[in-house]
């Protein structure tokens, strides 16, 4: 109608884009230490650069959506008061696929078991592929605000539920060139059955040549409960996604994926434990969080649905001479 504009992404099957994606977080974890919470700054800054080709487009804000990646650079710097680690994503498994149902992610890499670091790695929020839903599914005017489902809320920002939210979202500029779409607004829910709120302003470019959004940005100020596999935290997050249209990607060609599998399987939905030094490892669903540990010492916590379930401690004995037993005073040690 007159004074409307239809944002309506031309996302399409096969396309290919350069997605370059930097998250910073800066706060305080929250610990439980001797019935009181102790807190300690913590500092995040991961960057991402990948190739992403699309393989299933749906239309609207539901229906399924995939593609697979292939990442140049995937690596996040986490400093802590008295520790700092640098996950990366090994060579191995650089190529990632992405399937998006109506409310859930789910990553994983044709080539074989992520790790849990590699998997928080490259599941950020706001991923690129779900982004086309938060544009408008009816065309509307200048300042003419829309809101969203919990379903959309819920893949876009990793939740497993949401019990309120209020997000609201309007066109607030366009041109020739461009639209600018502007949301905020609050979310309260769960994360692996931990609540969660969470204060959001985020801002959205729309290419009118391409029809695609091809920048997004994103503020969220973010207060999480004490889970029992993880600290809390009250941190604020700065994300910044640009996505540019690519003619081809060599690593994503049909030559390149022939042969290896485009869909998730029970198989490579399932995480690796393996300690750098610990001689060993084993597969383990994705309700299992490593909560702690050294290289003979590893802790694990089963959270089903945010029930606190079981434990599973496992510790490297100490090497013993060639044909004999460790005695029982050994082992028990």
């Amino acid at each position: 109608t007159k004074g409307t504009h239809a944002l309506v992404s031309a996302r399409a099957k096969d396309a290919v884009d350069r997605v370059a994606t930097v998250l910073e977080v800066q706060g305080v974890l929250k610990s439980p230490q001797e019935n009181k919470v102790e807190q300690s700054k913590i500092d995040v800054k991961a960057t991402v650069l990948y190739d992403e080709r699309t393989l299933d487009v749906s239309k609207g804000a539901t229906g399924s959506l995939r593609s697979m990646r292939h990442y140049d650079r995937a690596e996040a710097k986490i400093t802590l008061p008295k520790k700092e680690y640098a996950p990366t994503l090994r060579p191995e498994r650089r190529l990632i696929g992405v399937e998006v149902g109506d409310d859930e992610v789910t990553l994983f890499s044709p080539r074989g078991q992520l790790n849990r670091d590699e998997l928080d790695l490259v599941d950020l929020l706001a991923g690129s592929l779900i982004l086309d839903r938060l544009l408008p599914e009816r065309p509307v005017a200048i300042n003419e605000p829309w809101t969203y489902s919990n379903e959309t809320m819920k893949a876009v920002f990793g939740l497993d539920r949401i019990a309120s939210q209020t997000v609201k979202a309007n066109l607030t500029t366009i041109d020739a060139k461009s639209a600018m779409i502007e949301m905020a607004g609050r979310i309260e829910g769960t994360v692996n059955g931990v609540k969660t709120r969470l204060d959001i302003k985020g801002k959205c470019r729309f290419d009118r040549k391409t029809r695609r959004i091809d920048w997004f940005g994103l503020l969220v100020k973010e207060d999480r409960d004490i889970g029992p596999a993880a600290p809390g935290f009250d941190v604020v997050a700065r994300l910044q996604v640009q996505i540019l249209p690519r003619n081809e990607s060599k690593s994503l060609s049909n030559a390149a994926l022939a042969g290896l599998p485009l869909r998730s399987n029970e198989a490579l939905v399932r995480l690796i434990h393996e300690p750098r030094e610990g001689g060993w490892r084993f597969e383990h669903d994705r309700r299992w969080f490593p909560t702690g540990g050294d290289d003979r010492f590893s802790y694990l916590r089963l959270i089903d649905q945010g029930d606190f379930v079981a434990q599973c401690n496992v510790v490297t004995l100490k090497q013993v001479e060639p044909g004999k037993q460790a005695t029982l005073e050994q082992f028990q040690r």
